[in-house]
């Protein structure tokens, strides 16, 4: 799916080019330049836009926390690719594999002072700068000790609390852009710290509901990748791993062997040879009915309820997070 387009989302490209512009070199502007030439989908923004409209934040007070938090995503996909080995995203060579790692790690700092740098120059008050910019702080600390975590989930040396570990690990890495960006729009609302606590938690489970539907589209439903299996061939750890693991711990001979395996050297029947082990087990109707708990707890929330705006839009972003795989779910 590429890029959508609205004009919310314009004026947040145009304020991650601007700011690009006036802080980087002619080389680096070539190097993020391309980087965003093949751009997603803008989920995040979108979330800010959305969240904003149910709680009333003018579009124009958005812009530049959208952006901000876009350019910090962006960031990190790109040392990501690096720490990951990836040498594509979104079908096309990544930073590092195009420019070499050194640039990479260069072009990625770069975009996260940026980050910094479009929530200072705005024209919000100075009061609100200093909020978001401590938010936006903390969420990259987040973020970071997530990375930190996901290389110690991957070794597959704690069974016990293999899926303790790896929820922690998407909560900091993939849910603190969802939780965090969500209670910089609270503050934008003028919302008060309980407010924001509650928010947080709610967009804290969707962010983890959206890396789990993602790892389990990873094997049973089409990413865009070309073929399926791609974070099991790369040996990323996933949900469906955990959840398999977790009650057939004896299966980790079976498993660990292909997770570690060198990527090439990864085969088709060696992805194969997992899914029929996953099948015969019920991995995915397990992994299911995890999620669906996560998603009945907001569903379910009294407090979400009570703000009948946010509580639709919350079902309207599930319903969408979740139509990628939303057929596997007759089976669970």
């Amino acid at each position: 799916m590429g890029m959508e387009t609205s004009p919310f989302l314009d004026s947040v490209n145009q304020k991650i080019l601007s700011i690009i512009k006036d802080n980087s070199s002619p080389f680096l502007q070539e190097v993020i330049a391309d980087h965003f030439s093949h751009p997603g989908k803008m989920l995040r923004p979108q979330l800010a836009h959305g969240i904003g409209q149910s709680l009333s934040v003018p579009e124009h007070l958005l812009v530049s926390w959208a952006a901000a938090c876009e350019i910090f995503h962006n960031a990190t996909l790109i040392h990501d690719d690096l720490q990951d080995g990836d040498e594509y995203r979104r079908g096309h060579p990544t930073t590092w594999k195009k420019y070499g790692a050194a640039q990479a790690i260069n072009a990625g700092d770069l975009l996260l002072m940026c980050g910094q740098q479009i929530i200072y120059n705005s024209d919000l008050s100075a009061d609100k700068q200093i909020q978001l910019a401590a938010l936006f702080s903390k969420m990259g600390c987040k973020i970071v000790n997530g990375q930190t975590l996901e290389f110690s989930v991957k070794d597959l040396s704690d069974l016990p609390n293999i899926e303790k570990n790896y929820i922690e690990c998407i909560g900091l890495k993939t849910a603190a852009l969802f939780a965090d960006l969500a209670v910089g729009v609270a503050l934008l609302a003028n919302k008060d710290t309980n407010f924001q606590n509650k928010i947080h938690h709610i967009f804290d489970l969707l962010g983890k509901i959206f890396q789990i539907q993602d790892d389990i589209l990873d094997l049973y439903g089409d990413k865009g990748r070309g073929q399926k299996g791609c974070d099991l061939q790369e040996g990323k750890m996933s949900f469906l791993v955990v959840t398999h693991l977790k009650h057939h711990p004896l299966d980790l001979h079976i498993i660990k062997p292909i997770l570690v395996k060198p990527r090439d050297a990864t085969t088709f029947q060696d992805i194969e040879n997992i899914e029929n082990l996953f099948q015969q087990k019920q991995t995915l109707e397990k992994s299911l009915t995890e999620m669906n708990t996560m998603i009945s707890t907001i569903r379910n929330d009294i407090w979400l309820k009570e703000n009948v705006a946010l509580y639709k839009y919350t079902n309207e972003l599930l319903t969408k997070l979740l139509k990628p795989i939303q057929f596997l779910f007759k089976i669970s």
